[in-house]
């Protein structure tokens, strides 16, 4: 396209005449006639492309890919290309995924955006593409999206999200950030453009995938005249200041949402095998990107985590929980990308050979396609390039394996999808997810098999000869359809652990008179508990320090009857109830809250350890015991996340084991060790265990890294892990490594006893019968 061509080009966007709307949306008076919002109990829709079978070699569910793209401001040679997807190949990778656009040029021939200037003598995508091929590597084209286009930044500030004043964004402590304030505004021209590059690339090129970095509306919103322009025509008034406004929130998501939905139309008019691939940063995005991923599921093939700890300072763990929510919330594969270079805006080096490691054991054990994102660093330093092949070449070997594969467990924990409605646009999140994270780490620590589910998965009907205990950490949200699914489930002989504010209030955020749960539970709840001078207020409920004391006659308190001990966090009152219980329905209050000693408070009337511990109070866990139901009246969860308490775990892992029964897997090792099974189609007669060690070399531990961030330098090995898994072998006939260490492996009174000798940062044992 010439200069003039694509200057009318330009114009016509910009009048709103070259597309009356979003090719492939339909939209009505919220934008979105047939994408309305499904609501946490109904499933994604699933994708219009055709599902391959069970055992299939599908790619997208689990495969190794290289992510790169040329070097920026330097000529882009042929060569330079070749030696791009021979490093893909050499690395073990099955997916080449190339960018195709540099800071808003294209790397291919294009009629509606300029060619990159250092790369116009050829086609470089074409290149590309014909190098994959003969390779047998899968291609996905990739974009950055609505950030990394500083051409367009030039020439059309006018589209770029900003701020109420109309000025470029700020994060949130009020600075300039490059993601802010060079971010094109999803509802400007910038969408069709996009568009149109996609059309091009997909009905000329070779290509299996396209991939988005990044397709949001940042929190705080935008206000420029597209957007402005547009909330006046969908809501009749005129677009408010206020980012957290519920038609402000819900205009931000559709954003996201109809663009995603405009690009899968296109693809599945003009090459429906190609797949589509979508950057995101797990549930947390939902509030501050915009992205409502049960939503986005519908038109989106494959995910993409982006979770790099050392930098976010998140911890390993919570990586893969991310990523169960993911799958939980938009039933789509999650792939992982990881940065080769440690910081590749500022620091082009390689990454320490342990923190590759330690991520593809983490891809790994959660199923998760790892993708080596290299941006140009095996360029200057190849380092770590033997430490990637190494790593590829063992994930390789469980690729097979992975794909429709199941996870060996017996719980189910719910991922309250209405609770996270609820609380993320009200700024509250922590009051849900502190919760969530902090039963997902007990369980983790005392190595419980469970898997993530949602309202959807429950009213569905859970497998019970799967899952045999449901898991509800402060759900407070929840619909009646779904609080009846779960006392069916309980009535059926399913165990149910339920804390805090489960159920309180519906799906909606509105108070019920009652918990809904209140009669499967067998309590009756008068409110929250909040007392005079405990530090708390009564909108929270939170006090400063709950103290309680672990009772004797119950499973439930095994290994800590008579301890006293304390939690930081709310507490529902509660009596249990004979009236709900009936005569068959025992119940034992297995702990039970402290009041304070006022009489210690009041000795000094400015004391500083204002309270004490003083008489029995109010139950605070109960046990019913012959429907195999616990509930936990205090919010002990997420106190575990905040502070840790060891006896806090002991007692959610005792209740797991008395709601559940005896785990199908049991591990002996260190609660840094995480160990999987995965029963495979492809391995009828045996089973895949995965393992991943997160002993790593912090010196200390740190509640606010702030800045402050180190890479894994080293994993220390542990020895003698083992592993007990229920089997239904008679004899085992081998038991292989793909670290091709020899591991000890017996069958005895139905179990799998397998004893792995050194566990370094990973390990997957195939063992077949």
């Amino acid at each position: 396209m010439n200069k003039c061509d694509r200057r009318r080009f330009v114009e016509l966007c910009t009048a709103g005449t070259t597309f009356s709307k979003l090719l492939g949306a339909t939209p009505g008076a919220s934008g979105l006639a047939k994408d309305e919002r499904l609501g946490p109990n109904k499933s994604p829709r699933q994708h219009s492309r055709s599902t391959p079978p069970a055992g299939s070699d599908d790619w997208k569910q689990f495969s190794t890919a290289y992510f790169t793209y040329p070097a920026f401001a330097e000529k882009t040679t042929k060569e330079q290309i070749k030696s791009k997807v021979r490093d893909a190949v050499n690395s073990g990778s099955q997916v080449l995924m190339f960018f195709v656009i540099h800071e808003g040029y294209a790397l291919y021939k294009s009629d509606v955006v300029e060619r990159y200037p250092f790369a116009a003598d050829f086609d470089v995508l074409a290149e590309a593409a014909a190098e994959a091929k003969a390779s047998s590597l899968k291609l996905v084209a990739c974009w950055m999206g609505m950030y990394g286009v500083g051409l367009q930044v030039q020439q059309h500030p006018a589209w770029l999200q900003v701020s109420y004043e109309g000025k470029p964004m700020r994060d949130a402590n009020g600075n300039w950030n490059d993601l802010g304030s060079n971010s094109m505004c999803l509802r400007s021209p910038f969408q069709y453009l996009l568009l149109q590059q996609v059309k091009e690339v997909i009905t000329r090129y070779p290509v299996d995938g396209i991939y988005f970095d990044g397709l949001c509306q940042l929190r705080g919103n935008c206000y420029c005249q597209y957007c402005r322009t547009e909330f006046q025509a969908r809501y009749g008034r005129d677009l408010p200041k206020d980012p957290d406004d519920p038609a402000v929130f819900k205009f931000r998501v559709d954003a996201a949402t109809e663009i995603v939905q405009a690009l899968h139309a296109a693809i599945d008019e003009l090459a429906p095998s190609v797949l589509l691939f979508l950057n995101t940063w797990g549930t947390e995005s939902y509030y501050h990107v915009g992205h409502d991923l049960v939503r986005l599921g519908q038109y989106t093939d494959v995910f993409t985590l982006e979770s790099n700890w050392e930098r976010t300072g998140v911890q390993v763990w919570k990586v893969g929980m991310q990523k169960q929510l993911m799958v939980a919330e938009t039933k789509k594969p999650v792939w992982y990308t990881y940065w080769m270079a440690r910081n590749p805006d500022n620091d082009l080096a390689c990454v320490p050979a342990a923190s590759i490691k330690l991520w593809a054991g983490e891809s790994m054990i959660n199923a998760e396609a790892p993708v080596a994102i290299e941006q140009n660093v095996f360029d200057v330093d190849r380092s770590q390039f033997s430490t990637l092949q190494e790593c590829f070449g063992r994930v390789k070997e469980v690729v097979p394996y992975l794909r429709d594969a199941r996870r060996l467990c017996n719980v189910a924990l719910l991922h309250s999808i209405a609770t996270k409605e609820f609380v993320y646009p009200r700024k509250n999140e922590r009051a849900y997810m502190d919760s969530l994270e902090g039963m997902n780490l007990a369980l983790l620590n005392h190595h419980l098999p469970f898997e993530i589910v949602t309202e959807h998965d429950i009213e569905s009907g859970l497998d019970k000869r799967r899952f045999k205990a449901l898991i509800l950490a402060n759900a407070m949200c929840m619909s009646d359809s779904t609080v009846k699914s779960i006392g069916d489930f309980v009535n059926a002989g399913g165990g149910l652990l339920a804390t805090y504010r489960s159920s309180i209030l519906n799906e909606k955020g509105e108070e019920r008179d009652e918990m809904g749960l209140a009669q499967s539970l067998g309590i009756q709840t008068m409110g929250l508990v909040v007392r005079p001078g405990g530090g708390g207020t009564a909108a929270t409920g939170r006090e400063a320090t709950n103290w309680y004391r672990v009772l004797e006659g119950s499973p439930v308190g095994k290994g800590l009857e008579g301890r006293v001990s304390t939690f930081e966090g709310g507490m529902v009152k509660m009596e249990v109830s004979p009236r709900i219980m009936g005569e068959k329905g025992k119940t034992t209050v297995v702990a039970q809250a402290l009041d304070y000693n006022y009489a210690k408070q009041a000795t000094i009337p400015a004391a500083w350890w204002s309270w004490w511990p003083g008489q029995p109070g109010l139950p605070l866990i109960v046990a019913k015991e012959e429907g195999r139901v616990v509930y936990f009246a205090g919010e002990l969860d997420g106190a575990f996340l905040r502070w840790g308490w060891p006896e806090i775990s002991q007692l959610i892992a005792n209740a797991v084991r008395l709601v559940a029964g005896p785990p199908p897997i049991e591990v002996e090792g260190p609660s840094s060790v995480q160990a999987e099974v995965f029963e495979s189609p492809a391995l009828e007669d045996g089973f895949l265990c995965l393992l991943s060690n997160r002993t790593t070399n912090p010196m200390f531990l740190r509640r606010d890294v702030g800045t402050e961030y180190h890479w894994v330098t080293e994993v220390v090995p542990v020895q003698n892990v083992r592993i007990k898994v229920a089997a239904p072998a008679a004899r085992i006939r081998e038991a292989t490594t793909i670290t091709k260490q020899r591991v000890d492996a017996k069958f005895e009174d139905g179990f799998v006893h397998l004893t792995v000798p050194v566990l370094a940062e990973y390990e997957g044992i195939f063992v077949r019968w």
